[in-house]
């Protein structure tokens, strides 16, 4: 009679609860890490093109940089680390050039962020497409 009573309650028991099937979703949360690199420059003068230290000519008075890693065209904010100044420039070309040298820029970006060429200490930040900046 027992064993009767005790099987019919764990029915209604069981057969009153309902199961719900909750669906977790996955949520990806991805930050984008931004290239940045602090380091030596090489400024670009036609002598290292006639030495063959490197194999590319860069225009002296464009806006734009020889990187080993960055992809052609992107933009990237050149930061001169002695006084702050910037100046936003494009990548030309991914050519070889001494590993000492974190990139090669033009003689006009030397003169607009006053870089010293004896000590050409820069920082260089990838700028993206949506991110906004403060100059």
């Amino acid at each position: 009679m027992r064993y009767r009573l005790f099987l019919i309650s764990i029915i209604f028991i069981l057969a009153g609860c309902s199961i719900d099937t909750v669906s977790k979703k996955k949520v990806n949360i991805s930050f984008d890490k931004k290239f940045t690199n602090k380091g030596f420059s090489l400024i670009y003068k036609d002598d290292l093109f006639e030495d063959k230290t490197l194999n590319k000519k860069l225009d002296e008075r464009s806006l734009s940089i020889f990187h080993n890693t960055l992809k052609k065209n992107s933009t990237v904010k050149i930061t001169n680390m002695l006084n702050n100044k910037i100046v936003i420039a494009k990548v030309e070309a991914q050519i070889p050039y001494p590993s000492f040298y974190n990139s090669v820029i033009s003689s006009r970006i030397a003169n607009e962020i006053e870089l010293n060429p004896d000590e050409p200490y820069i920082e260089i930040s990838l700028v993206t497409n949506n991110s906004s900046f403060k100059s």
